[in-house]
């Protein structure tokens, strides 16, 4: 046994042996590759572009029900956040944030925020900066910007927000008043077939009315109007900003201890195999 061991312990000592006179050998391939590596990383390191992030988060504020509403304008009431009773709330609320999402980095919104900024900018390039990323649990939309300066930075992201909640709600607001003037015209319009209907019934002695009689219409259509009239305001802002952008005070890709250390590292690494890697190769050979 201790033959045995002191035989392994004098092979151990010649290989650390033999790679010491190996790297002494070729100490000047180690300094070669180690000073590159080292040089062209801190070259990475300064001269680099600075990247600037911000972000901002929307709340979705919930989804609404209106049987009435969903059952005589189902795609105004889509747009609206409202559905029927029955549909499950929180597929419901993942579908909107989905679409609050995909309004967000809409092509006429994008452009419209370039026109709005006081630094050149293409609608392209917006696209490729921003990153959307949604919560259904929390029924939040982090919206996140990054980009070469600070301040500009923060505009994108804070125009960004702005132009989506004011054309979100005016997109809304537009489509409630839609939808009150076509139930003011419907009611009109059902009120007149009414007279009519009575007019005719006297005539003939017939005041039987059907369930689907055009007073229960009429009854349903006013009732969405009034709900939309009396809640304008929550459905029409129906999401909002939670967490607002802020101007960040150092680049995220700037930590400069951190990417000193990869260089030397990487110098490291590389003279350390510029040493021992024709070594390797030779042992294969034989």
């Amino acid at each position: 046994m201790n033959k045995n061991n002191k035989g392994n312990s004098s092979k151990n000592s010649i290989k650390i042996r033999d790679l010491i006179l190996i790297f002494v050998k070729r100490k000047w391939f180690f300094i070669i590759f180690f000073m590159a590596v080292l040089v062209a990383g801190l070259l990475f390191t300064f001269i680099k572009t600075p990247q600037y992030e911000t972000y901002s988060v929307l709340k979705l504020k919930g989804v609404y029900y209106d049987e009435n509403l969903y059952k005589y304008f189902p795609g105004e009431a889509s747009e609206l956040g409202f559905f029927a009773p029955e549909m499950d709330v929180k597929e419901l609320e993942g579908s909107v944030l989905k679409g609050i999402a995909e309004g967000i980095r809409d092509d006429g919104l994008l452009e419209e925020v370039s026109g709005r900024l006081d630094f050149e900018i293409s609608k392209e390039e917006l696209g490729q900066i921003v990153s959307i990323l949604t919560d259904s649990g929390n029924k939040v939309v982090r919206v996140t910007t990054t980009y070469d300066n600070a301040d500009e930075v923060y505009q994108i992201n804070n125009t960004l927000i702005s132009v989506y909640l004011e054309s979100n709600r005016n997109k809304k607001s537009e489509i409630a008043d839609d939808v009150i003037l076509e139930i003011n015209n419907k009611v009109a319009a059902l009120q007149g077939k009414c007279e009519e209907s009575n007019a005719g019934n006297e005539l003939s002695g017939d005041t039987d009315a059907g369930p689907d009689s055009a007073e229960s219409i009429i009854d349903d259509l006013n009732k969405i109007k009034y709900n939309l009239e009396s809640n304008r305001e929550t459905y029409i802002n129906n999401v909002g900003m939670q967490e607002e952008p802020f101007i960040p005070s150092e680049a995220m890709n700037m930590d400069i201890l951190k990417s000193l250390l990869v260089a030397v590292f990487a110098a490291v690494a590389a003279g350390l195999i510029a040493v021992y890697l024709p070594g390797v190769f030779n042992s294969f050979r034989e």
